[in-house]
């Protein structure tokens, strides 16, 4: 649960259904950057001071539902599988994301070891993701393993799969996607039928405000130099 309208509205479904729903949150931010004060609202991000908010609303809308509440403490592997790495890459010249690297070693990494030191036993692993699981069917008398792969979501626009496709097939067996067939305008209607606040809540849609960029790169100085393509030739 991340306090979106996707996560939120999956909580929801998956309890209409007559399943047994725990939330759970991943905690991030962990303070080393110094809050900003600006004239403009800062975009909501994955990393950010507001986690507190969020993580807020969250034990709100579980206590409502009568769901099991957990927040796990992912900081330190956030720093250094996406943070650190974010930052190493753009020195060395190549271009990250960070995205990719978060779902493959966070959420579907740490937060998952979290979630069994916590000894919290589920049937499967449900996210707000637009994506699609796909297992091919087994092999003659079932003696041929298939692995579970990831396929597009029926809403292209919304479509997650290029961020999640390093997340290994050992761990997809117990991942399930509810929106996979579903519209994102078709959440925000059910959203705001069910009259959910996230309904009105901004989307998040980067790791990290850019109004932080300066700051995380501020441990020794910038280089500039040349964009290159792998052939060598500067563009």
């Amino acid at each position: 649960l991340s306090g979106g309208v996707d996560s939120t509205l999956t909580a929801i479904l998956l309890k209409k259904r007559g399943c047994t729903v725990i939330g759970v949150t991943m905690s991030l931010w962990d303070g080393k950057i110094p809050q900003i004060k600006s004239d403009k609202p800062i975009k909501e991000s994955c990393y950010s001071p507001k986690e507190e908010i969020n993580i807020a609303e969250c034990k709100k809308f579980c206590l409502e539902q009568g769901f099991d509440y957990h927040v796990i403490d992912v900081k330190d592997a956030y720093r250094t599988e996406v943070l650190e790495y974010f930052k190493s890459e753009y020195r060395s010249g190549r271009t990250p994301n960070p995205c990719i690297r978060c779902n493959r070693f966070v959420k579907f990494g740490a937060l998952l070891e979290g979630i069994k030191k916590l000894n919290i036993e589920y049937d499967y692993f449900c996210t707000g993701h637009y994506a699609k699981i796909v297992k091919p069917s087994e092999g003659l008398f079932g003696t041929d393993k298939k692995p579970c792969m990831i396929s597009a979501a029926s809403d292209v626009s919304k479509d997650q799969t290029y961020f999640i496709y390093r997340v290994p097939s050992s761990i997809l067996e117990k991942v399930r996607f509810p929106l996979a067939n579903t519209k994102k305008s078709d959440v925000l209607k059910l959203a705001k039928d069910l009259d959910l606040e996230a309904a009105n809540r901004a989307e998040s849609q980067d790791f990290l405000g850019e109004e932080y960029f300066d700051m995380i790169f501020s441990d020794k100085p910038s280089v500039p130099g040349d964009i290159i393509d792998l052939d060598g030739k500067v563009l």
